[in-house]
Formats: C-alpha cells, structure tokens, sequence
C-alpha cells in the first residue's frame, strides 16, 4: 500500500455531509451496489442502535477514498467493524487490493486510545479477498452460504436440482390440493405496503419457537420498528420486496428481500409451524425463486445463511462466510491466544476436579 494511503476518522457527531453519499458510490463502484451495503440499510442499522457510538473511516489513497467503514467499541481497547445481528455482513467497503494486514493495523493504529485487537465479524470472499491472510491476522469460518443462479431460466435450474428435491416439493403442492386448499403467492413491492408486510411477518415469526424464546420480531418491538423502517427505504429505492405464501385464509409463509442491481438477499424468513405438513417455507421458496429466476436479466438469489444439507440442495454456487481478528502486534495476538487456551483448559480442569470428587 502507497504511503500516501491513511485512514481518516469522524466521530459521529462531526460526519461530514458527504459520507452516506460517497459511500453508496464506493459501493456501487466496487461492490454492483451491493444491498446489504447500500446506505438505505447501513443507516437504519446505524440509527436504531444509538446506544453503541460510532466512529466512521475513510481510506485515502492521495486525494482517492479507498475504502470505508463504521466503527465500535468491543471493549475498552479492542474495537470493532460495526455489525448488528441483523446485518449479515460487516460495514466495510474497501478495494480488494488493499484488504490486508497493513491496511486494517493502519487503521487499528489511527484508532483512539490505543487500540490493541480489531474485529471483521462477517466477511464475503467474493468482496474482500487479501484480509486476514498474514500471521498477525486470525481467520474463522462462521458457516457456508448459498446463492442461486439460473442463466437459462428457471426450469433449467430446477431440472438440474436433485430428484429428491423435485419429488419433495411436487409432494408438498399435492398434500396442499389433497385437503382441498388453495396456495396463493403475493409479492409486495410498494412502501405504503412494507410496514404491514413486517408487522404480519412478525406475528407469524411471534407464533413460532423465537416467539417462545423472545427473540423474535414483533410490530411492538425494536426488531419490527427497525424491519419496518428498513424494508420501507429500500421499497423507496425500488429494492424491497415481501413475499407472503398463503395456504387457505392463513399466512403460511412470508420472506424478506433486499434487491440491487446484481443481486436478491433473502433478510429474513418464517413459516407457521402449524403448517409444517406443507413445508410452507420450502414451497414459498419454490414460487419465490420461480417468479425471480424467470425475470429478464434474472439476478442471483443471496441467501448469507449458515446453509444446512437441505439448503444446500438448492444451491447454484456455494462460499464461506468468516470473521477475521488483526492484532497490533505479534505481543497483543500471543496474549490473546494465551487467553483463549487458559480458557478452554479452565472447563477441562473442573470437570476433571468433579469427577475425581465423585470417585473419591
């Protein structure tokens, strides 16, 4: 990396004016404006987490941004690239060439209070392809991703799933005619329409083992307001589909879609589990990418999940997801490691403790 290159701070009080604009251009430049990184869905993650300050970077490569990210505090020195829950990739946008380990120890370096670890919770190979790679650098696999392509339509594309696949779900549309209901697909796309869309959405998921555990979202809680406002701006931009299956009267399914001009995501996904001889989820699935794959110009279906054997039977093309840690030094990142062994050896050592108490 050039000299000249440098990592400019903003505390989030002081953001300039251009920021969310150039970001978006930085997106679309490197990334085919890539939705999960569009500013549409940064800004609503950024506002409806106030509690947690933010310190935002610019890479400047001479008078060029470079690259750019929204930062947070883990820990008292050991920061973060911003990454709720609900976003399935880190809030980095960055040139390939420059994803290394000199750029990001640069950027930990510029960082106040002297910054001793960084944090990239969720990382797509296909943006970033130098990081993590060096020994100052520790790099994990949170899970393999899917996508779904189809370049000669969508009949192809299923004629080349498995025949396990195909007779599955041929079974789940007879088991639906066999007890005399009707399936009915509904995709909508304005903004006047999202806010129902998600309050629906969370009453269906409310129904379900996360309403049993209270994580899911809800019309009356922080995760609907944020969904709300979230599917309404990218509605607003032309990017925001809901698709709900019906089976009879009842909402049997419902998705959540974030579109750019290269891609669909898949946010979000729920059935209703009183349903489950119908497999809703899989036959939403079925008529959702139907419809998608056979547009014009059809655009690859993202799901960023953590796919399991079933998931991965509908896949076009597959790819890990990981999170990378850089350290300041080779003494921060031996202290860590030392930390992590100390740790799991601690478990190991009591157990052994119990069980040498129980036989004596």
């Amino acid at each position: 990396m050039s000299e000249r290159a440098r990592w400019q701070l903003h505390e989030q009080h002081a953001l300039p004016a251009d920021w969310w604009p150039e970001w978006d251009a930085l997106n679309v430049g490197l990334n085919g404006g890539h939705p999960l990184l569009a500013s549409h869905m940064t800004r609503v993650l950024v506002a409806h987490t106030p509690e947690n300050p933010k310190w935002y970077a610019r890479l400047l490569v001479g008078t060029r941004t470079a690259g750019m990210a929204v930062l947070t505090r883990a820990q008292s020195r050991r920061w973060t690239v911003f990454t709720p829950w609900q976003a399935p990739l880190a809030l980095l946008v960055l040139e390939p060439e420059l994803a290394s380990r000199a750029t990001f120890t640069r950027l930990l370096r510029s960082l106040p209070d002297y910054g001793l670890s960084l944090d990239m919770p969720a990382l797509d190979p296909l943006l970033l392809t130098g990081s993590a790679t060096s020994d100052l650098c520790e790099r994990v696999v949170l899970g393999t991703t899917i996508a779904v392509a189809a370049d000669k339509g969508f009949e192809a594309y299923w004629a080349d799933r498995s025949k396990d696949l195909r007779k599955n779900v041929k079974r789940y549309f007879n088991r639906i005619a066999q007890a005399g209901l009707q399936h009915d697909l509904k995709c909508l796309t304005t903004p006047d329409e999202m806010g129902p869309a998600v309050d629906r959405y969370g009453l269906l998921e409310s129904l379900g083992w996360k309403g049993s555990n209270g994580t899911a979202l809800h019309p009356d809680n922080v995760q609907g307001r944020l969904y709300r406002d979230l599917m309404t701006d990218f509605a607003k931009n032309g990017a925001g589909r809901v698709y709900e299956l019906y089976i009879g009267a009842e909402l049997a399914a419902s998705r959540l879609i974030a579109s750019g001009p290269t891609m669909h995501v898949i946010l979000k996904t729920s059935y209703r589990e009183t349903l489950k001889d119908y497999a809703p989820g899989r036959t939403l699935l079925y008529l959702m990418l139907e419809q998608l794959l056979g547009e014009p110009n059809a655009r690859p279906v993202e799901f960023y999940t953590r796919a399991n054997k079933d998931q991965l039977s509908w896949a076009s093309t597959q790819r890990e997801i990981f999170a990378a840690t850089v350290y300041r030094n080779v003494v921060v990142r031996t202290a860590a490691r030392l930390r992590r062994r100390m740790r799991a050896a601690k478990p190991a050592a009591t157990a052994e403790g119990d069980a040498a108490a129980a036989a004596g």
